[in-house]
């Protein structure tokens, strides 16, 4: 049986390969994204599909590498909550890094046949109350 660390590595390879089936097939069909980007929410995985095939495609001889730290997990039969603080770093052809930003992660996932798929996905940083500016880099 797959353990959340699998899936958590598979996002990150997938990320860093830019490879757009792998990334999505470890979403759910019917998943709800809250993204800390772009639109209020994206329901269901075509939906999501347009936004990485954007994101993928953006990146242009750049690569993401994908860093989670987890924070909490409540793990049942065949549904968890994983909850983490990832860090996305643009890496050059060279291997050079050349920015980063961090934010809060939450995953509401499923097994079915033995396989974690992600039915919620949930991004932030938190916000200022004065300025309404986000925080991307965990103090």
């Amino acid at each position: 049986m797959d353990s959340i660390d699998t899936l958590a590595d598979a996002y990150a390879l997938a990320v860093y390969e830019k490879d757009e089936a792998a990334f999505l097939s470890l979403y759910d069909m019917d998943v709800l994204v809250f993204d800390a980007w772009g639109p209020w929410s994206y329901e269901g995985r075509d939906a999501w599909a347009a936004m990485v095939r954007d994101w993928f495609a953006s990146l242009g001889e750049e690569r993401v590498k994908v860093t989670f730290t987890p924070e909490k997990s409540l793990v049942g039969d065949d549904w968890a909550v994983w909850c983490a603080t990832t860090r996305y770093a643009a890496i050059a052809p060279s291997g050079e890094e050349l920015r980063a930003l961090e934010n809060r992660t939450s995953w509401s996932l499923r097994r079915r046949d033995g396989r974690w798929r992600i039915v919620h996905e949930h991004s932030s940083g938190p916000a200022d109350f004065e300025t309404l500016k986000v925080t991307l880099h965990r103090p």
